[in-house]
């Protein structure tokens, strides 16, 4: 049985709150004036993936020892990464903890761990170059942007980009690796900047989430494309937006998807990366937990003059009291990066911390490119529903919205029906798509562990939980909050992909049920030329990947120590980051280029 916990991506949107399935939440929905959908973040949490854990073994192990151990707990050795750790699949019903004690007390083991999540915590003639405020800030309001505060901002707060671009345009000589959820390398604003991997690596790097060569973001998530837009959309192009270079190498490495990054995925990612010549590596995604595998990597890329450039996260706190990861790691190649207003005011969503985030850079209404388009759907139409579900308009006090409920009283505070099983299902055309996946919110009250509430899809039209594949469900309350659940539709491409949701309940107690809002279908399509402004730490942190590139490609000679004292140093010192950041500044690109460490140690005699 699946359940439910409360995260946040390091995207931030409207509604800040997502879902995963890993613990219960034990609230109750009482009247209908205090369900909240623009949910506030809630307290970091630390997450990892249910029925693995890590373990390291000592160096002195012989090489058979490893699986022999395994096997002797009744576990199932998945893979071997590097550093003598390996990834172990838990037998049936067994916890994450329980799992942890038995390794420890085995003299072979030096290390175990769960294996942790990471939450995904841009004069050209393009198109949309006038939307990037970050990189040119005429006071200029950005269409669509999701965050009002100072929208519009200020002149002159951004990165002032294009004084450097009469010296460097091309960054193409420095490869850079965006570990996240996948790259539409077929984007009409990416094609031409994709890492060139030979014919080892035809598809620009690897997907370490299906283990396969491709890292196109199957199920539709939008992240890593937008990472990657930022670090080097196509510039001077006359189309969409362009990038802090115009000219890139963009490596894709595909660690997971809107749910999360696994630790197992994000060093095989890491590895890849420096065995293939990455310099820079973009990690937009943060966890709450010490982990000790991924801080091994991450020392392997210092040891290898590779810059982390990582988001200080999206909860408002201060990560020298919460430690955020990869950003809180005491490591000199890392560069934690916090998140600006076009006013160059912290974000309200932004973590901070004096001694562990280093820079601001803009993170709020920034445009860039997309896997695909977003297709939304109001459940007005095309819906086949049985029992108590519906279709109505609720208002929460900003206005009506658009909702599948159950019951059809919902929105006047009813309670669904004993004894159902009620499903409400629509069926999608996706054929000819890349990736596809659905997005929703939803407030869900049902009796813990009697009432049930599931998703599924179906290939071929009809009742997808007759013969369907279930992609999840649980039982309990997310409270009085909407939350957000993404769903992964990449194995139902067809003409005929039926997908749904199903209350089942027994003949006891029963509760407000569930109410379904912003529904949407998350597309990767081939030749992409959608674009979409979003915020978050994630968005920042390309702005300083894509300066880090650019710094490299201009001084080839430099050191990452050099780049990272000309990133933070030739940055602008802004009122809003002092003493909550270990510079006080936000990035200058022009700042930047110019910076020179001046030597040490050099005595001047005066003859």
């Amino acid at each position: 049985m699946k359940i439910y916990k409360l995260i946040t991506l390091q995207t931030t949107s409207k509604i800040f709150i997502s879902l995963t399935t890993i613990a219960a939440l034990f609230f109750a929905a009482e009247i209908l004036t205090e369900v909240r959908v623009f949910a506030e973040p809630q307290k970091a949490q630390v997450r990892y993936v249910p029925g693995e854990v890590l373990v390291k073994f000592k160096e002195d192990t012989p090489d058979t020892t490893p699986a022999l151990i395994v096997k002797s707990f009744g576990h199932e050795k998945l893979k071997e990464l590097n550093r003598r750790v390996v990834q172990v699949k838990l037998k049936s019903g067994q916890s994450v903890e329980a799992a942890i004690a038995a390794y420890q007390s085995d003299p072979n083991v030096a290390h175990v761990q769960p294996n942790y999540l990471y939450k995904l915590s841009a004069i050209p003639n393009d198109t949309h170059y006038g939307e990037l405020w970050g990189l040119k800030n005429n006071e200029q309001t950005v269409t669509d942007g999701s965050y009002p505060t100072n929208n519009p901002g200020i002149i002159g707060m951004d990165m002032d980009i294009e004084d450097v671009w009469e010296h460097i345009t091309d960054c193409s000589s420095v490869i850079v690796a965006i570990l996240d959820t996948g790259i539409n390398y077929t984007h009409t604003d990416l094609v031409a900047n994709m890492w060139d991997g030979g014919a080892s690596y035809p598809n620009h790097g690897w997907d370490f989430f299906d283990d396969d060569n491709d890292p196109m973001p199957t199920d539709g998530s939008l992240h890593g494309t937008h990472l990657a837009g930022t670090i080097g959309a196509g510039g001077n192009n006359a189309m969409g937006t362009t990038g802090i270079c115009w000219n890139a190498e963009l490596m894709a490495l595909r660690a997971g998807g809107d749910n999360g990054l696994s630790t197992a995925s994000i060093i095989q990612g890491v590895d890849f990366a420096l065995a293939n010549g990455a310099r820079v590596i973009n990690m937009s995604f943060a966890g709450y937990a010490f982990d000790p595998v991924v801080y091994d990597v991450i020392s392997d890329a210092r040891n290898n003059a590779v810059l982390i450039v990582a988001s200080a996260s999206n909860y408002a706190i201060d990560n020298d009291q919460t430690p955020a990861f990869p950003c809180s790691f005491d490591l000199d190649n890392i560069i934690c990066v916090a998140a600006v207003d076009q006013a160059y005011e912290l974000a309200t969503f932004s973590n901070y911390g004096s001694t562990t985030v280093d820079v601001g850079a803009p993170g709020v209404n920034i445009w860039s490119a997309v896997a695909g388009q977003t297709y939304s759907d109001d459940f007005s139409s095309g819906w086949t529903m049985t029992g108590g579900w519906a279709y109505d308009q609720c208002d929460f006090g900003g206005g009506p919205y658009d909702m599948l409920v159950n019951p059809s009283d919902w929105c006047t505070a009813g309670t669904y029906a004993n004894d159902a099983d009620d499903r409400a299902y629509k069926q999608f055309d996706l054929s000819g798509l890349l990736g596809a996946g659905v997005r929703h919110w939803a407030f869900i009250d049902t009796q813990l562990g009697y009432d049930f509430f599931r998703v599924a899809y179906k290939i071929g039209g009809g009742d997808p939980f007759v013969d369907g594949v279930l992609l999840g469900g649980g039982s309990g309350s997310t409270g009085n909050e909407a939350l957000r659940f993404d769903h992964d539709l990449s194995r139902c491409r067809t003409a005929t992909c039926s997908f749904g949701f199903q209350l089942e309940s027994n003949v006891s107690i029963t509760d407000r049920g569930v109410g379904i809002l912003v529904f949407e279908l998350k597309t990767a399509e081939l030749n992409s030329n959608s674009y979409k402004p979003i915020c978050g730490t994630s968005c920042a942190v390309p702005h300083v990947v894509g300066l880090a590139a650019m710094i490299w490609a201009y001084n080839p000679d430099y050191t990452y120590l050099d780049v990272v004292a000309s990133i933070k140093n030739g940055g602008d010192a802004v009122p809003a980051l002092a003493g909550i950041t270990t510079t006080g500044k936000a990035v200058d690109a022009m700042g930047s280029l110019r910076y020179i460490n001046p030597p040490t140690g050099v005595t001047v005699s005066i003859q």
